[in-house]
């Protein structure tokens, strides 16, 4: 393809000192290309430049502007055949085109349609959506709250964070220090442990010496109780209760003189008190005897003397005294003052390795019939009653109250002439000990007898069913007599089963029993001949001995 070439541009030559005319050639370079200076910028010629150099710039420059022309042409040239070429090349894609359009324009409409369907699909899932929406902004705001309660919480768990890495820190301290007092205390325990074990090694030493020296007690306690005499005699007086007429007597330590018109008689016995003697005197003298019963040995203790005497008193208190359990109570008889002391004993030896339980029971001979006070006053067959009487376990002295309530209020009482509550039988407290150590055992046997009041009739007119208790009384106590004086002659043979009440004592009056009898007396006048029965017959106990115990 030809390519019509532009028209030559005009350049113009123009005198320096005269203006353009018509023809003359100029150069037309563009302003990016070439450009002149203006006049006030041009560098002066000299001054003697002369018309041949003027004609001769004008040459070169025209030269040049030629030059400059033929290759701007010829740019312009190769730029314009870009260009045909170009736009044969669009001429030809927009022809493809065109025939592309035509091909496809059903496929078009058919897009179109299921586009449209799908735009449709689309606006109805964006309702949905809506809808949807519109129900998770209520949801959407509570979870933004709960979002926000959650930030404040993290917030506060941040600064508690914080405030827990600082006592952490402070913790690490503090388990460091605890480390190095760890290890110092390691080091005091192992001082300790061999302390310890030189200390367990001096009291395994001081253990042995004290079992030695309680194995020793033990034996000269027996010796001293058998040195005494292992039947004792007490002699007891009452108080003067009311303004009768006192008899003349005259009380030392271990002797009592009745000052008699006739004659005086005085009678010994191992301690007399006086009528201003409290319970706490009485008990002080007995407690030794009580231990020996937690020792293994069988101890019987009576009260005997005529009625009125003060023997249930010395026994058992006064009515109700059984129900005191203050430890300054000075009213409390011999029963509740030594089963108190035998469990505070108890306890003593269990540092020693002994275990001791308690078993008790309560009889009374009544008409030479032994009944079961624990058990509704129930009557026991036969001379041999310790296999059906009723014991009952205590661990205290607490558990004993009621027992003594309960056997005093099935006791035989009575009102004679010599007294308002006569007891009309013998009763018999027993405490059976039962004491263990490895393979080793003990039983003791504490008894404590409230005899019934000795009478003579003539003073106490007693007839009928009290004449038959009076007769029974005294026939026991008369058997008790017969007893002593037996063991006091050292016969072969001892009268035990001639009453149920020395049938019932036998162990305890013999063999291994240590035995001790308080004689009860009235000091009034008018009982002075009952006094000297009561006396008369303690004295003939008080010379009785009886032999040793044994351990099992």
């Amino acid at each position: 393809m030809s390519q019509e070439k532009p028209n030559a541009p005009v350049f113009t030559v123009q005198n320096r000192n005269q203006p353009f005319t018509k023809g003359q050639v100029l150069n037309s370079t563009p302003s990016h290309y070439y450009s002149f200076k203006p006049k006030s910028q041009r560098k002066p010629k000299p001054a003697k430049t002369t018309l041949e150099s003027e004609v001769k710039y004008l040459v070169e420059t025209s030269q040049r502007l030629s030059n400059f022309q033929t290759k701007y042409l010829h740019k312009k040239t190769n730029d314009l055949e870009t260009l045909q070429t170009n736009l044969k090349l669009i001429n030809q894609e927009i022809h493809n085109k065109a025939t592309g359009l035509e091909t496809t324009e059903e496929e078009i409409l058919n897009n179109n349609k299921v586009a449209f369907a799908r735009i449709n699909t689309l606006k109805n899932q964006i309702e949905q959506e809506k809808a949807m929406l519109a129900d998770l902004h209520p949801k959407v705001q509570a979870s933004q709250e709960e979002s926000f309660a959650l930030n404040r919480k993290a917030l506060q768990l941040s600064n508690h964070l914080s405030t827990m890495d600082s006592q952490v820190e402070s913790l690490k301290t503090q388990n460091s220090s605890l480390l190095n007092s760890k290890r110092n205390l390691e080091s005091k325990r192992q001082d300790l442990l061999t302390i310890k074990e030189e200390y367990t090694k001096q009291l395994q030493t001081y253990n042995d010496s004290r079992l030695q020296l309680y194995s020793e007690l033990k034996k000269l306690n027996n010796k001293l109780q058998s040195l005494k005499g292992n039947i004792r005699v007490f002699c007891k007086v009452r108080p003067v209760l009311a303004s009768k007429p006192v008899a003349d007597l005259n009380i030392e330590d271990v002797l009592i003189t009745l000052n008699k018109p006739e004659s005086p008689l005085t009678f010994s016995f191992d301690r007399v008190f006086g009528s201003n003697s409290t319970q706490d005197q009485v008990f002080e003298e007995v407690s030794q005897l009580i231990q020996s019963a937690l020792d293994g040995y069988k101890v019987c203790i009576f009260a005997y003397g005529q009625t009125g005497s003060g023997k249930t008193y010395t026994m058992e208190g006064p009515r109700g005294a059984q129900n005191l359990s203050e430890e300054d109570c000075t009213e409390k008889g011999l029963v509740q003052r030594s089963v108190e002391q035998l469990f505070v004993s108890s306890e003593k030896h269990k540092q020693l390795g002994w275990n001791f339980r308690f078993f008790a029971s309560f009889l009374e001979i009544y008409n030479e019939e032994v009944r079961d006070l624990l058990e509704e006053s129930k009557k026991l067959k036969g001379f041999d009653t310790s296999l059906n009487r009723r014991e009952v376990e205590v661990h205290s002295y607490a558990d004993l109250s009621p027992l003594l309530d309960l056997a005093r209020a099935q006791r035989k009482e009575a009102q004679t002439m010599c007294n308002t509550y006569s007891s009309r039988s013998h009763s018999l407290f027993q405490l059976r000990i039962l004491g263990e150590k490895s393979q080793e055992t003990i039983e003791g046997v504490l008894n404590m007898i409230d005899l019934a009041g000795s009478e003579r009739l003539k003073k106490s007119q007693a007839s009928g069913e009290r004449l038959e208790e009076t007769k029974s009384i005294n026939k026991s106590l008369s058997a008790l007599g017969d007893v002593i004086q037996a063991l006091l002659q050292r016969e072969k043979h001892i009268p035990y089963r001639n009453s149920k009440l020395t049938y019932l004592l036998k162990h305890c009056l013999g063999g291994e029993g240590k035995t001790l009898m308080f004689v009860n007396i009235s000091p009034l006048e008018e009982d002075l001949n009952e006094t000297l029965c009561s006396l008369r017959f303690a004295q003939k106990v008080n010379s009785c001995t009886i032999s040793h115990a044994k351990t099992k």
